[in-house]
């Protein structure tokens, strides 16, 4: 398996400029996102799905909104044109007028372990029979939790990360067995609060991880190599947050970001805040359109 570069581009955005032009060039447009480097295969954009499915994690979940309608999942079915008066239109409600049925079977604490034995019989019990007829977009959140045992005392980061990844191969394998046609597939790397530092005060006890950081690096790197092979998007959580967690207000850190200086992190230094979680829209609308990411100025509530 070839380990991809750190600044692989988007594999679809490398096909959309292959005639030189640069997306950022364009009249009128932010420019892409420098740290977002999601693997998405050349024309993987869905094609009148009549299905949304949510699955994984505490994030998908909603944890760190505090409403329901400010979750990542409600705004990216539909906006909220009060909440995000600036994204009228941009949902997949107007992108993909076909999806007709949302199942949502993710739970808060959920690991690659748990979404494999709890979530995925849930889902085939949501779709009544298996392969379930019709074009369907799957999107989730996974990986978080089985990082946060590697942080444990005694325990065997690598072996969890290996873990982790063999497990990631067998949910998209499954996943798909679940459909008569091959589902759209976009599935989160795993981010951290710190910015790439690897210590906060503010964030477990102010412990020094930076230990850890290589781990988590290598996750994410095998992790795209796995969306390059089986074909799934490979959405890049982790590049998005940096200069939003716990370092936000650094001006020297790596990724300070002076047009948008702002946390996107709740509390518990885990979950993402309000703005977080439209973040997390963002960037999955992004991949489901198959556009690279752009820079968002910070005119939005908080």
């Amino acid at each position: 398996m070839t380990r991809l570069l750190p600044l692989v581009l988007p594999l679809a955005w490398l096909a959309a400029c292959a005639d030189g032009t640069d997306p950022a060039d364009d009249d009128g447009l932010p420019p892409v996102d420098p740290d977002v480097h999601s693997v998405l295969p050349v024309g993987y954009v869905p094609d009148a799905p009549v299905r949304l499915v949510y699955m994984g994690d505490s994030i998908t979940a909603g944890v760190g909104a505090t409403e329901d309608d400010w979750a990542y999942t409600a705004l990216l079915r539909k906006n909220d044109r009060k909440k995000w008066p600036d994204f009228v239109g941009i949902d997949l409600k107007t992108a993909q007028p076909t999806i007709d049925e949302v199942i949502d079977v993710s739970v808060g604490g959920a690991t690659t372990f748990t979404l494999l034995s709890a979530q995925m019989p849930e889902l085939e019990r949501e779709l009544g029979s298996t392969p379930a007829p019709g074009r369907t977009v799957v999107v989730m959140t996974i990986g978080g939790n089985d990082a946060q045992r590697a942080l444990l005392p005694g325990s065997d980061p690598a072996e969890i990360i290996d873990q982790a990844l063999e497990n990631i191969e067998e949910i998209v394998t499954e996943v798909r067995a679940l459909f008569d046609e091959e589902p759209w597939i976009y599935l989160t790397n795993i981010y951290e609060p710190t910015d790439a530092v690897g210590q906060a005060d503010a964030c477990f006890f102010g412990l020094d991880l930076s230990s850890k950081l290589p781990e988590l690096d290598r996750y994410n790197a095998t992790f795209a190599d796995l969306a390059e092979e089986l074909g799934f998007a490979g959405v890049d959580l982790r590049g998005h947050f940096l200069g939003h967690g716990y370092h936000y207000d650094d001006v020297d850190s790596a990724h300070y970001d002076a047009d948008d200086p702002k946390l996107w992190f709740a509390d518990d230094c885990i979950h993402p805040n309000n703005r977080g979680h439209h973040e997390i829209r963002r960037l999955f609308y992004a991949a489901i359109a198959g556009e690279p990411l752009r820079l968002e100025a910070d005119t939005a509530p908080e």
